[in-house]
C-alpha cells in the first residue's frame, strides 16, 4: 500500500512539473526612465512652456472655456513623467511609451497608423510580427472590456475596437 501512495505521489510530482514546464510565460518587464531626470536646459525651457500652455488651458476651461473633443493627448501632465523601454511582437520591436499611471493600459505608436504625427520615437509594426493577432470579439477580453462600455465589434464580430479618452479635471 505505502509503495502504491509513493508512485502515485512520484506521478503527481512528475505531472505537476510538466505542466509547469510547458506553461506560457505570464509576465511583463520593462525599463522604466523618469523623463525629468535627463532634462537639459532647453528641455526645460520647454517643459516650462508646456506647463504653462496647459495651466492656459486649464483656466480657460474653468472661467467658461469649453474642451474640444479633438484635442490631442497631453503627455505631460505638469508632474513626473515615466518612459517605459519595452519589446513587444515575435521578433521583439524595441519601443518606447508612455507610462499611464491612471488606467491599465500601456500607449505605444503603431506605425499602421496612417493618421498619427510623426513623433521621432520607434512605432510597432503589427505586419512585421508574427504573434499579432487582432482580437476578436468572442473572446473573454473584448467582453471585459465591452463591459466597461469601451469596447465595439467591428462588422461581422470579427475584431474589437475600443475608444479611450481622457479628461483634465481642474
Amino acid at each position: 500500500m505505502a509503495a502504491k501512495v509513493a508512485l502515485l505521489t512520484l506521478v503527481m510530482i512528475f505531472l505537476l512539473a510538466a505542466s509547469l514546464a510547458y506553461a506560457k510565460p505570464c509576465g511583463f518587464r520593462a525599463t522604466m526612465t523618469c523623463r525629468d531626470l535627463s532634462i537639459n536646459f532647453t528641455r526645460a525651457t520647454h517643459k516650462s512652456h508646456e506647463r504653462l500652455s496647459m495651466l492656459a488651458a486649464r483656466f480657460d476651461v474653468a472661467t467658461g472655456g469649453s474642451v474640444s473633443p479633438q484635442a490631442p493627448l497631453r503627455l505631460d501632465a505638469g508632474g513626473a513623467t515615466y518612459d517605459m523601454t519595452f519589446s513587444i511582437g515575435t521578433l521583439p520591436q524595441k519601443l518606447v511609451a508612455l507610462a499611464d499611471t491612471g488606467s491599465d493600459l500601456i500607449w505605444t505608436k503603431c506605425g499602421a497608423c496612417l493618421q498619427c504625427l510623426p513623433q521621432g520615437t520607434p512605432s510597432y509594426y503589427p505586419n512585421k510580427s508574427s504573434s499579432f493577432s487582432k482580437l476578436p470579439c468572442s473572446t473573454l477580453l473584448c467582453a471585459v472590456v465591452a463591459s466597461e462600455s469601451l469596447a465595439v465589434c467591428g462588422a461581422g464580430g470579427a475584431e474589437s475596437y475600443y475608444r479611450y479618452s481622457y479628461v483634465i479635471v481642474s
